[in-house]
């Protein structure tokens, strides 16, 4: 649990302390008003030797204050497991994100690893793999392109292929 969530009380376990108080209190009126038990000191007294169930009502507000005190703690725990699992997925997530933004700018040299349930990134590497490998394959086609251009041109320039194996190419 975090240091915040120490710090703040929850309400629900006072209230529910309170609740069972006035459970108590509504038990010792319904005892005096269904008996001949005057309200007084000693009248408590006779109530409870009359009524020992009522002993065991006392029970009732700190059972649910540890019941509730433990709910609480319980869900507090959840929370905090559920948080931490968020906050991993998010910084995947954003992980993922800005991978997906240096491959969109050109940068297929970006490292990246997936998880292993990661469908996204995963596909993500793969994307990244396939336009790897066809940028090197266009860069391959531009320059055999380029080597025809300049073989054509060379062979405009000289109609006589003999002298051209003469002399030479130009410099």
């Amino acid at each position: 649990m975090s240091t915040e969530q120490k710090k703040q009380k929850n309400p629900i376990t006072p209230f529910a302390v309170c609740v069972s108080v006035i459970f108590i209190v509504i038990a010792w009126i319904i005892g005096f008003a269904t008996s001949d038990i005057k309200i007084s000191p000693a009248g408590f007294w006779e109530l409870h030797k009359t009524f020992p169930v009522l002993w065991l009502l006392y029970l009732i507000p700190l059972a649910i204050y540890i019941l509730t005190r433990e709910i609480i703690k319980t869900f507090s725990e959840d929370i905090e497991t559920l948080t931490s699992k968020l906050n991993v997925r998010r910084k995947r997530g954003d992980a993922t994100a800005q991978f997906a933004q240096e491959i969109g700018s050109g940068n297929y040299e970006a490292e990246f690893s997936a998880a292993e349930d990661d469908i996204l990134g995963k596909s993500l590497l793969v994307m990244r793999d396939n336009l790897l490998e066809n940028s090197k394959k266009e860069a391959e086609q531009l320059w055999i392109s380029k080597g025809k251009d300049v073989v054509s041109e060379i062979l405009r320039m000289h109609n006589n292929m003999e002298a051209l194996f003469k002399n030479g190419l130009p410099s």
